[in-house]
């Protein structure tokens, strides 16, 4: 950023920026109130002091000055040198915590920035993106500038999609975007373009799911690639309507709090299907085991409409609204190759199922022996009773065997005791 004053009769250039981009327009500095040469001396020594700085998470920042006659146009050269300080960047409390989350959750978090390099390994340390032990072992690709990474990959390019013949955004080698991408966990001096490359790496990996956050105009090509696109609420019109949620506040821990809620809707949904699946296969068995044995089934149409409302009301209002918990963070994230019921449910409804089935047919064949009744002269009579009392009994018992299911069906891999669930 520059700005022209009326200085002693002459205007006055005073030019602001990062250091990076100043020093290189900068030929004298002024130190002690003299105006001197800007050597290399000199340049070593304001460096020194700015890795320093950085390291502390600081954001460098120079300001250059220059004089020029009303009648000269003025250009951003040859300035002189006034003042280097440092922004300080600090990191927010509830940052590491939330990074610690994602870690448990099985979820990545990555940094890109366009501040330099040092500042955002002082940030990516700071927060726990990257441990001392992780920079000690020295893991290739684990900070990168993104004119390296630009250089590795060959830049992006565009190419036809085969399938649907629409052009979209490729790198040139993606062996070598897959390889950088995979232990990448910083970085800096990036532009959008870097981003974007980031983003499609990332996305290379079938097991991956890219979420990717994005402010501004700029950003909207990679909101769209990432598989969920964020923009916060300071966002531009742009970044807010290709994202796909919005957050209430900037910050990573509504991220965290969004996956929480996202994976405790995921669990009672694939609950609220284990006990209904187990509800329908018990019935459905019932009704033909009865068929098979008394030539009609036991359970009669209104025994069935009354199983039917009862299942649905268990399973629709009890199980989804389970409250979330932290716990659920500790679980790995689920593939989206992966079938919505796993082998541990199957078991489970295996498991249940059959030991409904065992229960009900036992009373279907030894029933009358527990509650029949000799005041019935007539045989066939008497046999018709004994079937709507046998009906009777098979669905109280299947009502209190769906109680106990529903307490089963609250955990999908249960842990501990189910008391735990009551």
């Amino acid at each position: 950023m520059s700005t022209v004053i009326l200085h002693d009769d002459k205007l006055r250039l005073y030019a602001k920026g990062s250091f990076e981009n100043i020093i290189q327009k900068c030929t004298n500095v002024v130190i002690q109130n003299a105006t001197k040469t800007l050597s290399m001396k000199w340049k070593a020594d304001i460096e020194e002091h700015i890795v320093s700085m950085s390291k502390n998470c600081h954001k460098i920042v120079a300001i250059g000055y220059k004089d020029f006659e009303k009648t000269e146009l003025p250009e951003v050269n040859n300035l002189t040198l006034i003042a280097v300080f440092g922004i300080q960047n600090s990191v927010r409390i509830d940052l590491p915590e939330a990074i610690r989350k994602c870690k448990t959750a099985g979820i990545a978090a990555r940094i890109v920035t366009g501040d330099s390099i040092e500042i955002a390994k002082a940030i990516a340390k700071r927060s726990g993106i990257v441990t001392e032990a992780e920079l000690k072992s020295g893991i290739a690709n684990l900070i990168m500038k993104g004119k390296e990474l630009e250089e590795c990959i060959g830049g992006l390019v565009t190419r036809v999609n085969e399938e649907t013949g629409i052009e979209v955004k490729a790198v040139k080698n993606e062996y070598k975007l897959m390889n950088a991408t995979r232990n990448l966990k910083v970085l800096a001096k990036a532009l959008p373009s870097h981003k974007l490359a980031l983003v499609i790496g990332l996305k290379s990996e079938a097991s991956n799911t890219v979420l990717a956050t994005g402010s501004y105009a700029i950003d909207q090509e990679i909101l769209q690639i990432a598989d969920i696109g964020l923009a916060s609420q300071n966002s531009s019109y742009v970044a807010k309507e290709t994202a796909d949620a919005i957050l209430t506040t900037n910050n990573i821990s509504s991220v965290v709090s969004g996956i929480k809620w996202g994976r405790n809707v995921f669990q009672g949904m694939r609950k609220q299907m284990q006990f209904v699946i187990i509800a329908n296969m018990s019935a459905i068995l019932t009704a033909c085991i009865g068929c098979l044995l008394f030539g009609e089934t036991l359970l009669s149409p209104l025994h069935l409409l009354w199983i039917n409302i009862i299942t649905n009301v268990f399973s629709t209002f009890c199980l989804p609204s389970d409250p979330s918990s932290e716990s659920i963070l500790e679980s790995k994230p689920y593939s989206l190759s992966k079938p919505l019921i796993n082998s541990t449910m199957w078991n489970s409804i295996i498991i249940i199922t059959g030991y409904q089935i065992t229960l009900l047919t036992f009373f279907m064949l030894f029933g009358n022996l527990f509650f029949s009744s000799s005041m019935e002269e007539d045989v066939e009579m008497n046999w018709f009773i004994e079937n709507k009392k046998l009906g009777t009994v098979l669905f109280t018992v299947y009502i209190y065997s769906q109680v106990v299911t529903l307490f089963c069906c609250r955990a999908i891999k249960p842990k501990g005791s189910l008391l735990h669930y009551l």
